[in-house]
C-alpha cells in the first residue's frame, strides 16, 4: 500500500506526458490533412488512426506504470493534458508557425520584386 501512495507523483507526472504526446499525435493529423488536402476518406482514416495510436498510448503508459490499474483521476489527467496540449498548440503555437510563415513569404516577395527590378534594366 505504501508503494501505491509513494508512486502518485510519478504516475500522474508520466500520464501527463502521455497526454502531451498523445495531443502532439493530432497535431500531427491536422499538418498532414493541411498539407495533402480535406478529404473526407483521409480525414476519416487519420481520425481513426490518432484515436487507436491515443488509445495505445494511454493503454500502455498505464500498464507501464501503474501496472494496468485504471483509476479515474489517470484517465482525468491523461484528458486535462491531452485537452491542455490542444489548447496551447491552437493558442501559441499556431500563432507562432503563423508569423513565421508571414514573414519567409515577405521575404520571398521582396526578393522577387528586387529580381523583377533587375531585369526592367
Amino acid at each position: 500500500m505504501l508503494y501505491e501512495t509513494l508512486s502518485q507523483p510519478n504516475i500522474i507526472i508520466f500520464i501527463s506526458l502521455s497526454g502531451l504526446i498523445s495531443g502532439l499525435i493530432f497535431d500531427l493529423k491536422n499538418i498532414v490533412l493541411f498539407l495533402f488536402g480535406n478529404g473526407k476518406i483521409l480525414t476519416e482514416i487519420l481520425l481513426g488512426l490518432c484515436s487507436f495510436l491515443t488509445l495505445q498510448i494511454l493503454y500502455f503508459s498505464n500498464l507501464y506504470i501503474n501496472f494496468g490499474e485504471i483509476r479515474f483521476y489517470i484517465i482525468l489527467v491523461f484528458f486535462v493534458a491531452f485537452f491542455f496540449q490542444r489548447f496551447l498548440s491552437k493558442k501559441f503555437i499556431a500563432k507562432l508557425i503563423k508569423r513565421c510563415y508571414t514573414y519567409i513569404e515577405n521575404i520571398k516577395l521582396r526578393t522577387k520584386d528586387k529580381s523583377d527590378e533587375n531585369k526592367k534594366f
